[in-house]
């Protein structure tokens, strides 16, 4: 499969630089464990409003998303379970840190528009993995891709309001959010026709 340009460039950055001290026995699997491991500080931290500290954590899951990709694809560690737990940490990550935003941001609707058809794809995986007894993982579109990168600009944009509330990160975050419900749907549906599709295979 080609890469993207962009995607080319990001794993060129980290083979030059992160993965020449890497081991080879590190595989990618570990860096999204790192992120379900931050969730729930992640959260703490932002029930207790230390907005920066969540902030901080977040862009470091955020990094080990980026990492784990790049150590898979270089190094051709790529497997069925490795695609469904980086699937499962993207989700689980952007699902409850925008969730637990509700409790302060002023449009909890846009919150639930962002994360909805994340939602969706969590059960119908787990639908098809039970009716369809298949560990197939439909592998990630541009789409998805784009919606990923727009829901973490939104929830660091939702992070900056909270900490620094204006009007102007207000109408950022009411743009940003409704972006990646729009790119949420769209992908949602690519996903699942995918999905379906290898499952009958």
């Amino acid at each position: 499969m080609r890469k993207k340009p962009i995607q080319a460039k990001i794993d060129l950055f980290w083979e030059k630089t992160l993965f020449k001290i890497i081991p080879q026995n590190i595989t990618p699997n570990i860096f999204s464990g790192i992120r379900l491991v931050l969730i729930p500080f992640i959260l703490y931290y932002l029930a207790i409003q230390q907005f920066l500290v969540a902030i901080f954590l977040f862009l470091v899951a955020a990094i080990c998303d980026s990492i784990d990709g790049s150590l898979a694809r270089q190094r051709n560690k790529t497997s069925e379970f490795g695609k469904l737990l980086d699937s499962l940490a993207d989700k689980l990550l952007v699902i409850l840190i925008i969730a637990f935003f509700a409790f302060w941001y002023p449009y909890p609707l846009l919150l639930v528009g962002a994360i909805f058809f994340d939602i969706l794809a969590l059960l119908g995986s787990a639908l098809v993995t039970v009716f369809w007894k298949t560990q197939k993982i439909p592998d990630s579109n541009t789409i998805g891709k784009a919606k990923m990168f727009s829901a973490v600009i939104s929830i660091v944009a939702v992070f900056l309001f909270l900490g620094f509330p204006n009007v102007y990160l207000l109408i950022m975050t009411i743009a940003l959010l409704t972006a990646t419900s729009v790119l949420g749907f769209t992908s949602f549906l690519v996903y699942a026709i995918e999905g379906f599709k290898k499952a009958k295979k």
